[in-house]
């Protein structure tokens, strides 16, 4: 849908916005571009990195969008004219530490919340989470914070994590966590920041919550990133490697460009201190994972392997994918080495619980199959994979495809033959 947003007179929004590297955030940069009788200045923290000043990497970065875009040194404190402050920055790492997530991503959240206490025009603030601290069905839709263990006293829970006092293991030992809320430190860390901010900062800060879901390309295919979800998934399908997939769920996809009008429409929407509204940037869970990767294949000038698709909630078939996953990881081991099968075999353990469930959310940003899977092959079509490197006209150990191909065609009974042998905990 097209959203049509109106500024009262000359009073236009100065947006502080961190996280705008990022997927999300190259979307938002565009819209807020886009319009300067709304926005008429965006500032842009950046840092330091890898030998470059925060300076020259925002020339880099963020030249291209012009003058009204602002470079500020992420160490100086938030300029005195912000209006708007939307926190997009985080870290999205399912398997890092849970202490060393919070002080990563929620620490520096809460430092410029501190500060936007003291801004003297400030209109509202934005704290990006993910619709995924909602627990999949049969929870039903919650637009608050999530119940678990910090929901009586957030600072002692938030605290007690940070410090090292609350170990992972007894996280997800409590009775008060869903096991949802535990199943990584991404997800738990967004669930505890959003406790910790509502109860610090709901009658000082005119805050709100704004919780996305999956975020897949744009309504045209013409932006789309291969570090987001369904477009991975979209080179995937498209992939000579047979693979087994979980396929139960209802994905929710959402259009970036979809979830960066609504955030905007929410920012300089009027906000009183008080109360934190939570924002549901979620669809209508029309993506049925086997019809997802038909679809994306479709057209492809290469020829996609079969995928299977099984149901994780049936052991049999649990035991199944285990060890089906045994035998495609210990290829890859094989082929493209062990650093490479590690990351492979995390992105599995990852996602698979997200192709296994379903969600009841809003549908506040509905896909129209008619028009997404056409946007996603366009956007496939213009940023095909990466092709292995070669070398002297030699085949490398990175292009693996004369050693993969007699794996690839192993009928399936020579694999389940393999099953008693396979023990592939993930």
């Amino acid at each position: 849908p097209t959203l049509r947003w109106m500024a009262s007179g000359d009073d236009r929004h100065v947006v502080f916005l961190t996280g705008g590297s990022g997927f999300l955030g190259g979307q938002l940069l565009r819209d807020l571009t886009a319009q300067p009788e709304i926005f008429s200045k965006i500032y842009l923290p950046v840092r330091t990195k890898k030998g470059q000043s925060g300076k020259e990497r925002f020339d880099g970065l963020f030249g291209k969008y012009g003058d009204r875009c602002v470079y500020c040194d992420a160490a100086d404190p938030i300029p005195q004219d912000t209006t708007t402050v939307i926190l997009n920055a985080y870290s999205i790492s399912f398997q890092n530490d849970v202490s060393d997530t919070l002080r990563d991503n929620v620490a520096p959240m809460l430092a410029l919340l501190d500060q936007c206490q003291q801004l003297p025009l400030i209109r509202h603030v934005i704290a990006v989470s993910t619709a995924y601290v909602q627990p999949y069905l049969p929870f039903k839709m919650c637009k608050a914070p999530i119940p678990c263990h910090a929901s009586e006293d957030p600072e002692a829970a938030y605290q007690s994590v940070l410090k090292g006092e609350t170990s992972w293991e007894e996280l997800r030992a409590l009775p008060s966590n869903h096991a949802h809320t535990t199943q990584n430190a991404y997800v738990y860390s967004k669930t505890l920041m959003e406790h910790v901010v509502t109860h610090r900062y709901k009658h000082t800060v005119p805050l709100t919550l704004f919780r996305p879901s999956i975020i897949s390309c744009s309504s045209d295919g013409e932006y789309g990133s291969r570090f987001t979800p369904p477009c991975a998934m979209g080179m995937l399908s498209q992939s000579r490697v047979g693979r087994v997939f979980p396929g139960t769920a209802h994905a929710d996809h959402v259009h970036v460009d979809h979830v960066s009008q609504l955030m905007l429409k929410t920012a300089i929407s009027p906000k009183q201190r008080g109360e934190v509204p939570v924002v549901l940037a979620t669809g209508n869970s029309a993506i049925v994972v086997p019809e997802f990767k038909a679809l994306c294949a479709q057209g492809s000038p290469s020829t996609s392997a079969t995928t299977i698709f099984l149901d994780k909630h049936s052991t049999p078939q649990r035991w199944l994918i285990a060890a089906l996953r045994f035998v495609e990881i210990l290829i890859y081991r094989v082929v493209l080495g062990p650093k490479i099968a590690k990351i492979i075999s995390t992105v599995y353990f990852n996602y698979d619980h997200f192709l296994s469930e379903t969600w009841d959310f809003e549908p506040n940003l509905p896909l129209d199959l008619d028009t997404y899977y056409p946007a996603m092959r366009k956007w496939l079509a213009n940023n095909p994979p990466p092709k292995p490197r070669q070398s002297g006209g030699s085949t490398s150990r990175k292009d693996g495809s004369f050693l993969l191909a007699p794996f690839m065609m192993l009928p399936l009974g020579f694999v389940l033959l393999l099953m008693p042998l396979c023990v592939y905990s993930y």
